[in-house]
């Protein structure tokens, strides 16, 4: 499974769990990418991958193509994805019923070690491994109010694979001379 590909599927699927424990609302973005317009005053959940950790030693397969007259290798990798997930949302500290980041960070934390979402992965040849503690830390914004960042990471196992072609060798001379 390509990184894209991954991604794509974790924000699919954690977005359909969020809508389903009431936080329709929320966006689900890849990484944090400062704009000169500051922070997006919407709530939003990112997702940033930190690690690609292989594990093992790579199965290799190696099959001969006639016609192309080419060796074609194809490589499986076992690999574990970490991601960060964090979030941010700019709240009013004096509402009490105010939907804060942590709110949302530990919904989709929640969303991550449901059923749901590791039966989504499972039949697309990935795992959830891993979901972490969430932390947060309160931060003063460019806004009015307060900003908090809270996140955690989530280990994510799926096996990766691609093909390398070899050129092979079309003849062979073998010459015995004096030196």
């Amino acid at each position: 499974m390509k990184d894209n590909e991954l991604i794509t599927l974790i924000r699919a699927e954690l977005l359909v769990g969020l809508e389903r424990q009431g936080h329709a609302g929320v966006k689900v973005w890849q990484s944090h990418q400062p704009t000169q317009q500051g922070m997006s005053t919407d709530p939003v959940i990112y997702l940033h991958k930190i690690f690609d950790v292989r594990c093992g030693s790579p199965g290799h397969r190696e099959e001969y193509d006639e016609p192309a007259q080419v060796m074609r290798r194809t490589t499986t990798e076992v690999m574990i994805n970490t991601y960060q997930v964090s979030g941010a949302q700019v709240y009013d500290y004096t509402d009490p019923d105010a939907v804060t980041p942590a709110d949302m960070v530990k919904a989709a934390a929640r969303v991550m070690q449901s059923p749901e979402f590791q039966q989504a992965l499972v039949k697309r040849g990935a795992n959830v491994m891993r979901v972490s503690t969430v932390k947060g830390v309160d931060v003063a914004g460019d806004t009015p109010g307060y900003e908090q960042r809270p996140l955690f990471e989530i280990d994510v196992n799926h096996t990766d694979v691609y093909i390398t072609e070899i050129p092979t060798i079309e003849s062979f001379v073998f010459r015995v001379g004096r030196v």
